[in-house]
């Protein structure tokens, strides 16, 4: 039995972790093999309510008070807390799942990857287990000719925070660094709607690309195309919308799909085949990964792009 607490229960923690985590205890695979044991979050009012709304057995005071009675540990706390609580995990032995950004900064990032080397860890990049995503990967690795270029957009509505490339924009950048490889940024421009920019791109073997960020254009969405000598692919993240993918080859389609309407938002953005993941680790199922370090390519490419970014006072 792997006893899991949840830190934390706000807002990302109620519609993506705590589901996903529900919905996996509940499947065959886990049934039996995992507990809900407790959630713990600053908030009196908060913790009790997730706890009742998702199955969990308590509700914790502090994290200091949790350590003992769980086997691993799902982590949603704010940028700023974070290497205090990591820190504390770590001393427990607990594995951990720890939510992006990582940290505040790329100093955070870089402490926080010396700090979590050797101890078993997952960084929340959810992006990876989209299915769309994961189609996606298949076919490129399957393909005779290497990606040549790679184009990333991602736009929101109303995210004017000074910090939305770096908190938010880390899924984008993280997706196209993990389809392709390392990616720096060459060129940018900043100032496109909000809190965006336009960055170009350089990989390795001269692979050639392009980043757009919008925050505030009235559209959600976010979506990648790659390029390779006869072949493209198109994905839509299943993030806020059901994800799609389109796998083009000879001028033709040869693998399309879409996620159904219906099917919930934790499973479209990939959260639960991320959650069943750090489920199958402890056990020696899966490896504990994407890892603080397999992160920081992307990570390092979000710092350079925030870095681009000026807003009025």
């Amino acid at each position: 039995m792997i006893r899991i607490g949840l830190l934390g229960a706000g807002w990302h923690a109620v519609n993506d972790h705590a589901p996903a985590l529900r919905a996996a205890s509940g499947e065959a695979e886990f049934s039996g093999g995992v507990a809900l044991t407790g959630v713990c979050d600053a908030d009196a009012v908060k913790a009790p309510a997730v706890a009742r709304e998702f199955g969990f057995g308590c509700v914790f005071e502090t994290l200091e008070a949790m350590l003992p009675r769980v086997d691993a540990i799902v982590s949603v706390v704010p940028p700023g807390a974070m290497l205090d609580v990591v820190k504390t995990i770590i001393r427990s032995g607990r594995p951990v799942l720890i939510e992006k950004p990582l940290g505040t900064n790329l100093a955070d990032a870089a402490l926080l990857a010396q700090m979590l080397d050797g101890h078993p860890h997952m960084v929340s990049l959810n992006r990876r287990f989209d299915p769309a995503v994961a189609i996606a990967r298949r076919w490129i690795n399957e393909q005779s000719s290497p990606p040549r270029a790679i184009h990333g957009v991602m736009t929101r509505r109303d995210r004017v925070e000074r910090d939305f490339i770096w908190s938010t924009g880390i899924h984008l950048c993280d997706l196209m660094c993990f389809l392709v490889g390392p990616l720096n940024l060459i060129a940018g421009n900043a100032g496109c709607f909000g809190a965006g920019c336009v960055g170009l791109l350089r990989g390795t073997d001269g692979l050639s690309g392009t980043v757009h960020i919008h925050p505030s254009c009235g559209r959600v969405e976010e979506v990648v195309d790659v390029f390779g000598g006869d072949w493209s692919v198109h994905i839509t993240t299943g993030t806020q919308r059901p994800w799609n993918v389109q796998c083009w080859k000879g001028g033709d389609i040869a693998i399309g799909g879409d996620a159904e309407a219906s099917t919930p938002e934790f499973e479209r953005n990939g959260t639960g085949a991320e959650t069943r993941a750090f489920l199958r680790a402890p056990r020696g199922r899966a490896p504990f990964a994407p890892t603080v370090a397999d992160a920081m390519p992307g990570t390092e490419l979000a710092a350079a792009l925030q870095d681009l970014t000026v807003l009025p006072k």
